[in-house]
């Protein structure tokens, strides 16, 4: 994933250490692919991706992941975190004041049907 040595190299972090929810959004990432272009089934790029044992593979591929609703509240609750964290860590970069304040109105107004606790829910 390219965008996490363009984190390491821009803005001096390592999203792999730094953002507790990685590990859940990288499989989100890595279930959303085979969700849009594989019928929600097990290919190699998610086992690539998810960093699953190869030892699986031939019992995992072609079986369906699961995707309900609470699933996707998840996965939501995982986006949503991911941004406000990559805001507060690159408004600290550039050392932007008041970021708490604006972090929140942001997330009360943007994010009204995300988990409420979700600015507590993010480590920096």
């Amino acid at each position: 994933m390219k965008f996490i040595s363009f984190y390491k190299t821009n803005f001096h972090f390592d999203i792999n250490k730094e953002f507790s929810k990685w590990d859940d959004l990288k499989e989100n990432i890595c279930r959303r692919h085979i969700i849009a272009h594989n019928m929600g089934k097990i290919d190699i790029k998610y086992i690539d991706c998810a960093d699953i044992d190869k030892s699986l593979e031939g019992k995992v591929i072609g079986k369906e992941v699961k995707h309900d609703l609470e699933y996707i509240k998840k996965c939501n609750n995982n986006v949503c975190s991911y941004m406000v964290f990559l805001f507060k860590k690159i408004s600290d970069f550039y050392s932007l004041k008041d970021i708490e304040k604006i972090v929140y109105n942001l997330a009360e107004e943007i994010f009204q049907d995300v988990n409420p606790n979700i600015l507590k829910d993010v480590k920096t």
